[in-house]
């Protein structure tokens, strides 16, 4: 019997880094072979994909193929698989959400981000045992591609704006990656940059709207930041093909989308901008005329300078959210004179913590001899317990512990007057405390916060450098290496004439209690 395959794919979302997205066309491909039997529905709302791909595809049967460029969500039951680009993610997902749980959802693979809230379409395959012939498929793509031009021209690229009038701003960020809240805060560090130089164009209003299309990386992207962001900026969750571009005066654009935005708009706007580039260094001279950074410069180097220094790194930390914190603390027992240290024992990777005995001995020191309240982070309980049968009553009872207090909550606890450190390996917790740190020094004047940060050798990647995450930051970055024969607990400035950190790095497990305890008394001290 027969299936009912329909596949939504719109034709703008074919492009990656100004060229056709090979993946994603291989993968359709693969689709179209593998249900050449039965009957399939594609939808592109661009009324393109048909007559620029499938009409030059070799050894497609077209007369099984039907093609709409509406969706119409009514009849989605009349389907027995539905197959969609992650480009689409948030309108399916919305789409979704409207229906009962339907488990024939399916969206072409995205390597970067396996986080997508349906399964990819490899796992169909997986699961129904289907083979197909790999080397075929990699022969029709480069047929295809071969008789496809390129997807990006220059010459199209021109821009047209009137500064003076700019007044409503569109932002559209792609993230659609893995997500991991240290990544997150440069993005959000750079994307504050542009936002502080958009208010500044002219002296109009300005009403910003942020466009994250990917689902799981708006819902946390809004949880962490939402807050942190100027009155005049709103976030939202879209797909490109509901935005309404006429309504904006400029169009800034993750390069991976801007071919998106202008294959949408039939590449008749001249107010689209992209903030980012490919990784070809040959296409980037082509493509400065379109740069965020070319039209709007900030005014000298100088300007720049001074806001590198005081603004760039900081996240912002609401009145009311440093209240909160205040009362939560004192509810659990803290005093006016009580000095709170902050310690994170979680990380991505078991690997960057340090070791057990170690973390225990770290604690009784502050406890028992620095005379801290000890701020416990992370959301694993057995820690609780571990710490409760392995201290005196009297020890213990001085470690707060946030258990699953959301993470907002938790910066607020971060920004309080009394916490007035954090010790933690090098993760995302760490950078947040950074990026708060920063802000209540250089924006609201208060005394720095000691940000002590502990690394080590990183097996699952081989590419670390400490440098590359804590250079210019207001953070001691330790890092265990051994290297002239002997162990070292090196800071920043001993690392910058070592480019083999993998080679020379040791793992933080083997850090001794007594060197890491030597090293933050002096950084306490200092």
């Amino acid at each position: 019997m027969k299936k009912n395959i329909l596949i939504l794919l719109d034709f703008h979302c074919l492009f990656k880094e100004g060229s056709w997205d090979l993946d994603v066309i291989r993968q359709f491909i693969a689709v179209l072979h593998i249900f050449k039997q039965d009957h399939i529905t594609l939808i592109d709302r661009d009324n393109k994909v048909f007559s620029t791909l499938i009409s030059k595809i070799e050894s497609i049967e077209i007369e099984n193929m039907s093609q709409k460029n509406y969706f119409d969500q009514t009849l989605l039951d009349q389907y027995d698989l539905t197959i969609a680009h992650y480009k689409l993610e948030a309108d399916f997902v919305s789409l979704s959400n409207k229906r009962e749980p339907n488990n024939s959802f399916y969206f072409f693979n995205n390597k970067s981000n396996p986080n997508l809230l349906f399964p990819s379409i490899s796992l169909y395959i997986k699961e129904n045992k289907i083979s197909f012939d790999l080397k075929v498929i990699n022969e029709l793509v480069q047929n295809l591609v071969a008789t496809m031009d390129m997807a990006l021209h220059t010459e199209q690229l021109e821009i047209a704006l009137e500064k003076e009038k700019i007044s409503k701003i569109c932002i559209i960020c792609d993230f659609n990656q893995r997500f991991f809240i240290g990544d997150s805060c440069f993005w959000y560090y750079d994307l504050n940059q542009k936002l502080h130089i958009i208010n500044q164009i002219n002296s109009l209003p300005k009403n910003i709207d942020i466009y994250i299309t990917s689902v799981r990386n708006y819902l946390d992207i809004k949880r962490i930041f939402n807050s942190s962001f100027p009155e005049n900026v709103k976030l939202y969750n879209s797909s490109i093909k509901n935005i309404n571009f006429e309504s904006y005066d400029v169009v800034v654009v993750e390069y991976l989308l801007f071919l998106d935005v202008k294959t949408l708009t039939e590449n008749k706007k001249r107010n689209i901008l992209t903030y980012t580039f490919p990784l070809k260094s040959d296409k980037i001279k082509e493509l400065q005329n379109i740069s965020f950074a070319k039209q709007f410069p900030f005014s000298d180097i100088k300007d720049q300078l001074q806001y590198n220094k005081k603004y760039y790194n900081n996240i912002e930390i609401k009145n009311d959210e440093i209240d909160f914190a205040n009362q939560w603390l004192e509810l659990h027992g803290v005093e006016k004179r009580d000095q709170i240290f902050a310690l994170n024992n979680a990380a991505s990777q078991s690997e960057k913590i340090i070791d057990d005995k170690a973390l225990l001995n770290i604690i009784k020191w502050l406890i028992e001899e620095k005379n801290y309240k000890i701020l416990m982070f992370g959301h694993d309980l057995t820690v609780q317990e571990t710490l409760k049968n392995s201290l005196n009553i009297s020890t213990y009872n001085r470690i707060i512990f946030p258990g699953k207090l959301e993470l907002r909550k938790e910066m607020g606890l971060m920004a309080s007057d009394h916490v007035h450190g954090l010790l933690s390996p090098c993760t995302g917790l760490a950078h947040l405390f950074n990026g708060i740190n920063y802000y209540l020094h250089h924006i609201l004047g208060k005394d720095k916060k000691k940000c002590i940060v502990y690394t080590g050798k990183q097996t699952y990647t081989d590419d670390y450098h400490p440098l590359k995450w804590w250079n210019f930051k207001d953070v001691d970055c330790l890092s265990y290496i051994y290297t002239n024969d002997k162990y070292f607990l090196a800071e920043k400035k001993d690392l910058l004439n070592i480019k083999n950190f993998d080679e020379v790095s040791v793992p933080t497990k083997k850090i001794p209690y007594t060197v890491l305890r030597d090293k933050i008394d002096e950084i306490l001290l200092s």
